[in-house]
């Protein structure tokens, strides 16, 4: 699956690490900030929020087509281990991957599950990242594929399993 860098337009349906899925529903200029800002409206408390127009494309993405959440699966169902970097130690290691659970790209996010479910070490944080990311990912795909996400994150773990 290849790193998603399209732009983000109003009207699309996106993915936020922070919000979850939401909708752009227009741009605005504000003055204070010299800039011209989304203004999305998260789809699961209607909250909005805004995004600088310029960074957009490392807070957001679009939302997953079908065909991409069915790969997405796919990659998760795929025996071959990960194989990530080597870390200098736990602490370089957990970093890692705090980072990328603030990121939008899902084949890095992808991997990053792969990895963290085949590890024999993993500490109480590594773990917490990965339901996280779990999560994250499920709200996003139940989304795509109009289904419960209870039972996508049941599918993922079994994915996994």
């Amino acid at each position: 699956m290849q790193e998603t860098t399209q732009r983000v337009a109003i009207g699309q349906e996106v993915y936020s690490p922070k919000f979850g899925i939401g909708k752009i529903l227009r741009k605005d200029f504000v003055e204070s900030a010299n800039s011209e800002f989304f203004v999305v409206e998260s789809t699961l408390n209607q909250t909005r929020i805004m995004v600088p127009v310029q960074t957009s494309t490392k807070h957001l993405r679009q939302v997953l087509s079908q065909e991409e959440a069915l790969n997405a699966i796919s990659t998760l169902e795929d025996t071959e281990k990960y194989t990530g970097q080597d870390f200098p130690s736990k602490k370089d290691r957990v970093k890692h991957f705090q980072k990328i659970l603030k990121s939008v790209d899902i084949a890095e996010t992808l991997n990053a599950l792969k990895y963290l479910h085949g590890l024999n070490d993993k500490g109480k944080v590594e773990q917490q990242i990965f339901e996280r990311m779990l999560d994250d990912l499920a709200l996003e795909l139940s989304f795509v594929m109009s289904t419960n996400q209870n039972q996508m994150n049941e599918t993922l773990h079994k994915c996994l399993a």
